[in-house]
């Protein structure tokens, strides 16, 4: 009878003449001094990586029972990597590079989060803007300066700022402004 190891399985017998030399379980007729061989192979896993809207993954392959090897989650502009799951231990579930073991055959998937972005504004003299607010990253947002009756808008100034003199303008939002 033979046993396997974990990440091991048994492959055959040698050494002798056996009922079934593929079954761990046989029999053998001893009708002199023989040395047996139970022969075993490494057991080898797919580790299969997907991510979600936001980003791509890297690291996927098949290996074999017990290799420690490297996954790398990348993010797409204007997303953040959240986390890795799946049904392996993974070293660092929060970081985009971190490590698995190999131990069985496994799916783990790389979450990403839209970032978004603040956008501030502020007015000088008599007046206010509206459009201000919290933004996913992409969005076009429209600003609206409107002055006090009595007072005569200028324009705006600012970090992405084209048309400084429209009361209305849009803005792409790619960062906190």
């Amino acid at each position: 009878s033979a046993t396997s190891n974990p990440g091991y399985s048994f492959q055959n017998w040698s050494g002798g003449t056996f009922a079934d030399v593929n079954s761990p379980t046989t029999s053998i007729t001893v009708s002199q001094d023989l040395n047996l061989t139970a022969n075993f192979t490494a057991t080898t896993h797919q580790l299969n990586l997907s991510s979600g809207t936001g980003g791509s993954v890297n690291g996927a392959g098949s290996f074999t029972y017990g290799t420690t090897t490297q996954i790398t989650a990348t993010p797409d502009t204007g997303y953040s990597f959240l986390r890795w799951d799946g049904n392996l231990s993974i070293a660092d579930p929060f970081s985009t590079i971190t490590s698995v073991s190999v131990t069985q055959d496994a799916n783990l998937s790389a979450s990403f989060l839209l970032q978004s972005h603040l956008l501030s504004t502020t007015a000088a003299g008599q007046g206010f803007a509206t459009g201000a607010g919290t933004y996913p990253y992409g969005s076009q947002v429209s600003l609206t300066a409107n002055p006090i009756a009595g007072n005569v808008f200028t324009g705006w100034s600012g970090s992405g700022i084209n048309e400084s003199n429209q009361t209305t303008i849009t803005l792409t939002i790619t960062q906190d402004l």
